[in-house]
Parts: C-alpha cells; sequence; structure tokens
C-alpha cells in the first residue's frame, strides 16, 4: 500500500508568536528555530540526493519536498520507500504523523515500511491507528494479524482473520492471508486459499517470501522452495 499522491501549491500558514509589549511580534524561540532548520534541511538533502538518484521516481511519484503538508511528506516517504532509502522514509512519514497524527494513508504508509524492516510492535501500533478508523478494512486486518502473529499474540492474530471465508480478495492479499493463515495453525485453509491464486510469478515480493517463509515453518519445504524460485535476484531487492 502506498500513500495516495495529492499535490497542492499552497504552503501551510505561517504563525508566530505572542506578540511583545510594544505590539511587534516576539521573535521565534531558539527551539522552534532549530526544529524549523532541521526539517527544512532534511527536506532538501532528501529532495536533493532522492531526484539526483532517481529522477525518474521523482517524476512518477510527484515528489515535492518544498511543501510541507502531511500529504507531501506521506508522498516521499512512499517513493523514498520504493527506492529502498528506509531511514529517510520512516523520517519523512514520521513528519507526516506529526503533522496530522490520525492521517490513513501516513500511518499505513509506515506500517508497511516497518513490516518490511521487522518492526513488529512498530507496524502493529500504526495499524491499530488504521483499524480504530477502517476496522473493517481487509488489507489492514491482515496485515495487523501477521503482526500479531510475529508478536506472539495469536490470539489477536486468530480474531482479526474470523470470517475470512467471506471475503473478496486480489492475488496479493489471498497470498498473504494463506501466510497468515499457516502461520497460526490452520495449515489446510492456508493452502486451500493459496490455490485459488492463479499466478505466483506475479506476487510482490515481500509477500512472496512471507509466504515462502510461512511455508518453511509448517515444513512445506517443496511449496517454500517454489516461491523462492520465484523470487529476483538478491542484488535487485533493497534492504532495510
Amino acid at each position: 500500500m502506498h500513500a495516495t499522491l495529492h499535490l497542492s501549491s499552497q504552503r501551510p500558514p505561517r504563525t508566530r508568536d505572542s506578540d511583545g509589549p510594544d505590539g511587534t511580534p516576539s521573535p521565534p524561540s531558539m527551539s522552534s528555530v532549530a526544529c524549523s532548520e532541521q526539517s527544512s534541511d532534511f527536506e532538501k538533502r532528501a529532495r536533493m540526493r532522492f531526484e539526483v538518484d532517481y529522477p525518474a521516481a521523482a517524476r512518477d511519484n510527484g515528489v515535492n519536498v518544498g511543501l510541507s503538508s502531511p500529504e507531501h511528506w506521506a508522498n516521499l516517504g512512499a517513493a523514498l520507500r520504493e527506492a529502498g532509502r528506509y531511514g529517510e522514509a520512516r523520517t519523512a512519514f514520521r513528519e507526516a504523523r506529526r503533522s496530522a497524527p490520525q492521517d490513513l494513508e501516513s500511518a499505513l504508509g509506515l506500517a508497511n515500511l516497518e513490516m518490511e524492516c521487522g518492526r513488529y510492535q512498530h507496524a502493529y501500533d500504526m495499524l491499530r491507528v488504521a483499524l480504530d478508523m477502517l476496522p473493517e478494512r481487509l488489507d489492514v486486518r491482515i496485515h495487523a494479524a501477521r503482526a500479531c502473529y510475529e508478536l506472539g499474540k495469536l490470539k489477536r492474530a486468530k480474531s482479526l482473520v474470523e470470517g475470512w471465508p467471506q471475503w473478496v480478495l486480489d492475488s496479493d492479499l489471498a497470498v498473504e492471508l494463506s501466510a497468515v493463515l499457516i502461520q497460526i495453525g490452520k495449515v489446510r485453509a492456508g493452502l486451500s486459499l493459496l490455490k485459488t491464486v492463479p499466478d505466483l510469478s506475479r506476487i510482490d515480493t515481500h509477500v512472496l517470501a512471507g509466504l515462502a517463509s510461512a511455508l518453511t515453518q509448517a515444513g512445506r519445504l517443496k511449496k517454500a522452495r517454489h516461491c523462492l524460485a520465484l523470487l529476483p535476484s538478491p542484488e535487485t531487492i533493497h534492504s532495510p
């Protein structure tokens, strides 16, 4: 899941501290100046490095880090994540969250990033924010169940995927749910669901790797080897 691209040409309104005794604006505090400079410095460095190294991605994702709305920070985080710049992507998503704590797309973007990096508690914290807003969203429930499994919260993981036979899923989500079902002990159900996926070679790399791991844990080594054979060569995969 990527943050939705939404660009705006307006800058946020400037704010000022309380006026001085003579009615003139007081200068901003040193802490606010430092925070502003740090944020601006990150924006400039991220823009320069990203546009130089990944000009096509920057253009296609509509990145404009000169505008500091939550949408633009989320856009930047999604683009940097795609480019494998995980640390910078995390910083961008956190800036979006700081500006708008209840923004769904930035929460999901950060959750996806943390899941890929194996930081499951951080991912679950963001997924809980999303679940509070959209408790019936299937992709969020599946990702939250996976995070709960990794955290040892098996009962919670099972409750999140109750009623799954009635869900309508695309291939990627079907594979993700299959892996979760296998991990929480519903191996037959997971394998049955996996049979409904027509072409595993079209599945997202991270999703396929997760399925291979689940199959290995369940002792289904032949199927796990088949999944691993479909993965791209290691040098083409970004490492968190």
